[in-house]
């Protein structure tokens, strides 16, 4: 296996991989989050939100639409990038006691 200074190459795919998994799923929670937080902050305050145009309303009242939830998939890449890092550092979960 190629070696890059003391950390194989694989390793460092490994954690740059995990790193960006990280990241993509900590914005896909953001996500769902910020969505959620402006409905709450708007419904507190006596308004209706327009998940048309995503703004709270405080003239007319809206329909609930359903939205798309990246939840999941930011769990997901979450997971995956925990396990990404973890292989670079070269211990596995099945190795763990």
């Amino acid at each position: 296996m190629a070696r890059l200074g003391n950390i194989s190459i694989s390793s460092r795919l490994f954690f740059v991989f995990g790193v960006a998994f990280l990241v993509a799923g900590g914005y896909l929670l953001w996500l769902d989050f910020e969505l959620f937080s402006s409905v709450d902050s708007c419904l507190d305050s006596g308004g209706s939100f327009n998940y048309d145009l995503r703004e709270c309303d405080f003239t007319q009242s809206h329909e609930y639409k359903a939205q798309r939830s990246y939840s999941l998939w930011g769990i997901a890449c979450l997971i995956v990038g925990l396990g990404g890092l973890d292989f670079a550092r070269g211990t596995r979960v099945s190795n763990a006691v």
